[in-house]
């Protein structure tokens, strides 16, 4: 698996290049830390912004309809479809 990382202005940018892995689970084995709540998709504690790629989740309960429209997935039950980046 790949995997690099980028801080710019205190946000960390996780690029997850591997496919089907949970975005979550591939950031804390590369030292990036996403606060979680539940780890099931449902608290929505780490909505979290695609900058580019597909993620898809195996639940999006928790997160709103306009978190949803502005491009945020949940890392914790996201898989990449591919190359993705991810503000964390």
């Amino acid at each position: 698996m790949s995997e690099s990382l980028a801080i710019v202005a205190g946000i960390i940018f996780v690029t997850v290049a591997a496919v089907n892995v949970i975005v979550m689970l591939e950031a804390s084995q590369h030292g990036v830390q996403i606060p979680y709540g539940c780890r099931q998709g449902l608290c929505g504690t780490r909505a979290t912004r695609v900058l580019s790629g597909t993620v898809r989740m195996d639940t999006e309960d928790g997160l709103t309809a306009e978190q949803k429209n502005a491009g945020y997935v949940l890392p914790c039950v996201g898989r990449a479809e591919g190359a993705v980046v991810v503000a964390a």
